[in-house]
């Protein structure tokens, strides 16, 4: 059997306290495959990278937050982690997301530009 202080278990199990179960429910939340999340559950210790910001939503998915998740794991009982949820999406926010997303990609590309431009703007102030 495997120690409770290995991190596929810890996940299984905050999985299940946080409401998921089914494996599948929780990788469609997370937005990775079964046998992606089959490989994390086997794993005794946290990979040192994750694609595509899956590190995030498997943070927002089990409800806790990223030092807990990555680093403190072994120090703190799945069902007891700091409960986190992740803020709502606001239905103005929603909107902004599924219009852009609909967008031909020469004017998503303005749109990054023009994103980029006021990011430069706000760190420089």
């Amino acid at each position: 059997m495997k120690s409770t202080s290995d991190w596929g278990l810890w996940i299984e199990r905050r999985a299940r306290a946080v409401g998921f179960m089914r494996n599948a429910d929780l990788a469609r939340s997370i937005g990775c495959t079964q046998q992606h999340l089959s490989r994390w559950f086997s794993y005794s210790s946290p990979p040192n990278s994750m694609r595509r910001g899956l590190d995030a939503h498997l943070v927002s998915a089990l409800k806790t937050d990223k030092h807990t998740l990555f680093s403190a794991f072994r120090d703190v009982i799945p069902e007891h982690a700091p409960f986190v949820e992740s803020p709502a999406i606001e239905p103005m926010q929603r909107e902004v997301i599924e219009r852009v997303m609909s967008l031909p990609a020469d004017r998503l590309r303005i749109v990054g530009d023009l994103a980029r431009g006021l990011q430069s703007l706000a760190i420089a102030s």
